[in-house]
């Protein structure tokens, strides 16, 4: 037993010297340094200058770790960020060192104490694995050609098995278990496909009897079977395919088809039964089953695309055609007016062939439905070279068209694919035709009535083609040489769209072409009547009036020949001199000056205004224009740019007094030279209930709509998706709301189902779908969501005016036009911040809402300050970017009547109207004082009377 006294407690250790960090660090082998937060070096210790190699004299403290990491310098940054969170970060990766070598390192940076000493500082310890890694390729390599060679191995085993059961490959591999019997009932073969399918093997089946594999309700039925065949006579099959149960070697039940047939041998009498496993069909069913679903969830994945197409294409068009119209409500000259038409048909057109190649896929898919419907032939064709015509110009090359009188005015057919198969052929003959001034390009297109049937013919005098090119022509993706896409380009689609299209509709697409002369596509289409719109009884008639022609080209001239016959005129010439052909006849003409060339134009239509008032002359120019103008009395000139036959018809008339020359209808017929009366202010339209809310997520569609919305002579505020739209409603106010269907954070449907369940029992706002998704099936779940109207972008200012002048009536308490001012903000009713918002907002933390409110009423003076002197240098960009600023903020506190002169202010920039900004100014000078009214700890606002207000200007 041992005592204290035999062990005595140890006393304190000796002394030992400490042994500091930098001892430590200075005998490691590794690379040490210490970075900053910026990535610099600010110490290194152990080996870190010779693993860097760092010649002598220079000093790596200062450097930037990171340029040692070119290609990995993420992988270091993330590491340094990592560990600047206080976390251990790690990385490998290939290290430039100073003298240019590259080494494989394995680096760990840690977080580098937690003193104010050494804020914000990282230690990073880094060590060569160059030979690691190498020998990890080197494993990684012989691992995958360890792979390979299995790989090669196990295919030239499944190769000999392949041979080796070549011979009975027929048997073995038959899905069915084949069993031949003799009259006894003895099994005598079966194949593989038994083992499968009952769980035997060969050797256990041969030579038994084939009652094994029956149910006993079966054994009985077969014995029978098997004697009523020993007593027959001849080969034909007992049984034909039915269902059976047969026992699996495990004893369970196995559902097969049996079929059975006999055959004769060494006077024998056999039998071969043919079975097959039912529940593969049933595998199979399931299989086909969910690739069916899959197909469908394939083509409604498809049709999501597609969707999403068109609406994204759909919104920058929404933009073009609704400033198109809102340009057209502007004061034009007749030039301007023509422009804007040919502008907003191309627009059409353009989103016509947008919705054709979104539909590219049903033609490829065989999925192709051609409409049926009433269709204008002449107009058609019009409106096509209307909108190729600027690419025509662009050339230089010019565009004719004649459409035979005698077809018929309105056929039934796809206008949509009529006009693509156009668009086409003439984009073609206009790319191919020449442009210098050498040779002219010359594009016509000739339609023309046959028996039951019509033809269309598009010519050129391009660079024509061989008969090998011809040979291929409407194969996809095929031009005429390679060189053909470089000089012209496009993907050699066009033209097979085009032979399919009129396959579809039942018609047929020729060529002929000669190199260095041109080509001519030929169009046959049947030919199917169609009623009359009530167009051709509004028609003008010529009867009675004799008209000359003369000079020009004779072709054209004789196409012009052929208009005026069909409108009831007698038509004379063409004459060589028209002046001597006019002083011999006693007769009253019309002289028809054929399309002359520019050079001639001015003295045609002097020499015209010289004979003014004795002799009605029509002058065809050359030119763009399409309605005849009125140069004197019985003096009309006509553009004969592709003439139109309504338009020589109408020109005619016009020289012998028997038509007015009008605008187009669409057109305001008497645009107002001064700017529209502005809209109601905000507050105004919200006092009236006919404030419209606008929920659109396009910042170009907002535009649009505001400024129809102001043409129309609505005030309107705007969220920029569905949740911004609901917290707005919910204050209240509004008359209508018109929300597109696809937006971030809510949807246009959840919109509206939210207000509608929350409208329950009380009143109803109309609410209108606006949606670029012109696709099945949308309108009817705007419907079902609660909307009461459907409208398509791009939105047309004549379907908008519809949807408001419908909903909104019913909807106001007040008519739009005799709304009164607005209150002075100095004397509205209500406080200027309304606490319940914030306690809404936040609760019922008084020193939150103290704080909030200081903050504000610190911040709104400052910002109408800015906003006030922006309005007075009229700087409209920088007073409405304020007011939306403050305006945000001011619906969250409460102060609703700052916010609403905000929008107001915003309204007046957009429209640049400097007396709605200087009123918008005079109010928020006044609320501004409420605001230190009622508030009065925050500084006194500078005063601004009536007077400083009119000084803005």
């Amino acid at each position: 037993m041992t005592t204290d006294a035999d062990n005595p407690r140890p006393g304190p250790p000796a002394q030992e010297a400490p042994v500091s960090a930098q001892l430590i660090a200075a005998a490691s082998r590794d690379c040490i340094v210490i970075l900053d937060a910026e990535g610099r070096i600010t110490q290194v210790a152990g080996a870190a200058r010779e693993m860097l190699r760092v010649p002598a004299g220079q000093d790596p403290v200062g450097s930037n770790w990171f340029d040692l990491w070119s290609d990995e310098r993420h992988a270091a940054q993330a590491a340094l960020d990592q560990s600047l969170a206080g976390e251990v970060g790690r990385f490998r990766a290939f290290i430039r060192r100073w003298d240019g070598s590259f080494a494989w390192w394995d680096v760990q940076t840690s977080p580098l104490g937690s003193d104010a000493s050494n804020p914000g500082h990282v230690l990073a310890v880094g060590r060569e694995i160059t030979g690691q890694h190498d020998a990890e390729l080197r494993t990684q390599a012989l691992a995958a050609d360890l792979a390979l060679r299995v790989k090669q191995h196990q295919g030239a085993l499944a190769e000999l098995n392949e041979k080796e059961q070549e011979h009975r490959a027929l048997l073995d591999n038959l899905n069915d278990c084949v069993i031949s019997i003799d009259q006894a009932g003895t099994i005598r073969s079966a194949n593989p496909a038994v083992s499968r399918m009952l769980g035997y093997r060969i050797d256990e089946v041969v030579g038994r009897n084939v009652s094994m594999l029956m149910t006993v309700e079966d054994r009985t039925r077969y014995r029978g079977f098997l004697r009523l065949q020993a007593s027959r006579t001849g080969t034909s099959p007992a049984f034909v395919a039915h269902s059976v149960r047969a026992i699996h070697r495990s004893g369970k039940a196995v559902l097969l088809e049996l079929s059975i047939s006999q055959y004769s041998a060494h006077g024998e009498r056999f039998f071969i039964g043919t079975l097959r496993d039912l529940s593969e069909r049933e595998r199979l069913i399931q299989d086909l089953t969910r690739a069916r679903v899959e197909a469908e969830q394939a083509n409604h994945a498809k049709s999501a695309f597609l969707a999403a197409m068109s609406h994204e294409i759909r919104t920058p068009m929404n933009g073009v055609i609704g400033m198109i119209e809102v340009l057209a409500h502007s004061a034009l000259n007749d030039a301007q007016t023509d422009a804007v038409q040919t502008i907003r048909e191309s627009a059409f057109s353009l989103l016509g062939l947008i919705d054709e190649i979104l539909d590219f896929s049903k033609i490829e898919a065989g999925h192709m439905e051609l409409e049926r419907e009433p269709v204008n032939l002449r107009e058609l064709a019009e409106q096509v070279c209307d909108n190729l015509l600027p690419v025509a110009r662009h050339r230089g090359t010019q565009l004719s068209l004649y459409v035979d009188p005698s077809l018929p005015d309105w056929i039934h057919t796809d206008p949509t694919r009529l006009r693509q198969v156009l668009v086409n052929l003439m984009g073609n003959s206009i790319k191919f035709s020449p442009s210098g001034s050498d040779k002219p390009g010359r594009v016509e297109v000739r339609m023309h009535a046959l028996s039951d049937s019509y033809s269309i013919s598009v010519s050129d005098n391009g660079i024509g083609m061989s008969d090998e090119v011809m040979a291929g022509l409407f194969s996809p993706f095929k031009q005429g040489e390679a060189s053909t896409t470089r000089r012209f380009g496009g993907t050699g689609l066009g033209l097979a769209i085009c032979k399919r299209l009129v396959d579809l509709m039942g018609g047929s697409i020729k060529v002929s072409s000669r190199l260095s002369i041109g080509s001519t596509f030929s169009v046959f289409l049947p030919m199917a009547r169609a009623d009359s719109h009530g167009e051709d009884a509004r028609e003008l008639r010529l009867d009675g009036i004799t008209c000359v022609l003369a000079d020009g080209d004779v072709d054209e001239l004789i196409d012009i020949g052929d208009y005026l016959r069909a409108a009831g005129a007698e038509v004379i010439g063409p004459v060589e001199d028209l002046d001597a052909f006019l002083s011999a006849s006693p007769s009253q003409h019309v002289a028809i000056e054929g399309i002359a060339d520019r050079a001639e134009q001015g003295r045609l239509l002097e020499h015209a205004r010289a004979r003014s008032g004795t002799q009605a002359r029509v002058i065809i120019t050359r030119g763009n224009r399409r309605t005849p103008r009125l140069e004197a009395q019985g003096i009309v000139s006509l553009d004969g740019n592709i003439l139109r036959r309504d338009a020589l018809i109408r020109a005619v008339a016009a020289a012998t007094g028997h038509f007015t020359i009008t605008r187009p209808a669409w057109i305001p017929s008497a645009p107002s030279r001064t700017k529209p009366a502005p809209p109601p202010s905000v507050a105004a339209a919200r006092a009236a209930g006919q404030l419209v809310l606008v929920a659109e997520d396009d910042a170009i569609n907002q535009k649009v709509i505001l400024r129809q919305l102001e043409i129309l002579g609505y005030a309107a505020e705007v969220a920029g998706n569905g949740e911004e739209a609901l917290a707005l409603w919910r204050k209240g106010g509004f008359g209508m709301l018109i929300t597109d269907l696809h937006m971030p954070l809510m949807d246009g449907y959840t919109l509206a189902r939210s207000i509608r369940d929350k409208e329950a029992g009380g009143g109803r706002m109309p609410i209108i779908a606006l949606t670029a998704n012109a696709l099945r099936g949308e309108a009817t779940a705007a419907f079902a969501a609660g909307m009461d109207d459907y409208l398509t972008k791009p939105l047309r200012l004549k379907q908008l005016e519809g949807a408001l002048e419908k909903h909104m009536a019913d909807n106001a308490s007040a008519d739009i036009a005799s709304l009164a001012p607005a209150p002075s903000a100095r004397t509205s009713n209500g406080p200027i911040i309304d606490l319940s918002v914030l306690r809404g907002l936040i609760g019922d933390d008084e020193a939150a809402i103290r704080d909030l409110l200081s903050e504000y009423c610190r911040m709104a003076p400052a910002s109408i300050g800015d906003m006030l002197a922006t309005t007075r240098v009229r700087d409209y960009a920088r007073a409405s970017a304020e007011a939306h600023r403050l305006k945000s903020s001011s619906r969250a506190m409460g102060a609703s009547l700052i916010a609403d002169l905000c929008v107001d202010i915003e309204d007046a920039c957009r429209r640049q109207d400097p007396v709605g900004l200087d009123t918008c100014a005079i109010r928020l000078g006044e609320a501004l004082a409420r605001l230190h009214d009622e508030f009065p700890a925050m500084p006194a606002p500078r005063p601004m009377d009536a007077g400083s207000a009119r000084q803005l200007g």
